[in-house]
């Protein structure tokens, strides 16, 4: 028939062959939709890296999160640290490039009117409670009427209570124990070279008044 309309019939190689019936099962693999593209090896190189520096990002806001609410509490934190190389590089490349200005060198001189100002005042803080600064700052200004200048809060449940002179401190620190709510209260005077924080005290001497004795 073909040699009758004039039609030479199409000669295939080998090569050829393979070639079409590899098309033809492509084409006909149900999971071509479904499943990506294949990546090259630089691509998928890329695409890890930049998932490991999403994690790390996400890591680091979490742990800046923690430390927030551990600062706010007056516990004692750990820095979180970058995991991800490629971010590390990155941050380290951009610092090596910003100008670096000249640090600022703080002298004894520029904060002797603040120390002095605050020479008059004591670290207060309730063995067992945390008040809150409003509470607080009632309690302490009711017993000593006319003494107290500030109230502040150096800490989560440490305040520093400023007093109109020097008498008024040294006259609270020695007139004895107080209690906050049943509860011992610590005083000490402010020293600017000391870090106040609460102090692990399993102890506390108190005195009791027995009356009716003979």
């Amino acid at each position: 028939m073909e040699e009758v309309l004039g039609v030479k019939p199409l000669e295939f190689t080998d090569e050829e062959d393979d070639g079409a019936a590899t098309v033809a099962a492509v084409e006909s693999d149900p999971l071509r939709d479904i499943l990506p593209a294949p990546m090259s090896p630089k691509s998928s190189l890329n695409s890890i890296t930049q998932q490991d520096i999403r994690f790390d990002f996400a890591h680091i806001m979490e742990a800046n999160k923690n430390c927030s609410v551990s600062i706010a509490k007056g516990n004692s934190i750990t820095l979180p640290m970058l995991r991800s190389g490629n971010m590390a590089r990155n941050l380290e490349s951009t610092f090596d490039k910003s100008e670096k200005e000249k640090a600022v060198k703080i002298t004894m001189e520029d904060i002797e009117e603040e120390i002095a100002y605050w020479k008059s005042s004591i670290v207060y803080y309730v063995l067992g409670a945390n008040p809150p600064l409003s509470v607080l700052d009632g309690f302490v200004r009711r017993i000593w009427i006319r003494k107290i200048d500030k109230v502040g809060l150096l800490s989560y449940g440490v305040f520093l209570i400023r007093f109109d002179t020097m008498e008024h401190r040294d006259e609270v620190i020695n007139g004895g124990f107080i209690f906050f709510n049943k509860r011992p209260v610590i005083m000490k005077a402010w020293d600017p070279n000391t870090n106040f924080k609460k102090e692990d005290i399993r102890t506390v001497p108190i005195w009791v008044h027995l009356t009716n004795l003979e």
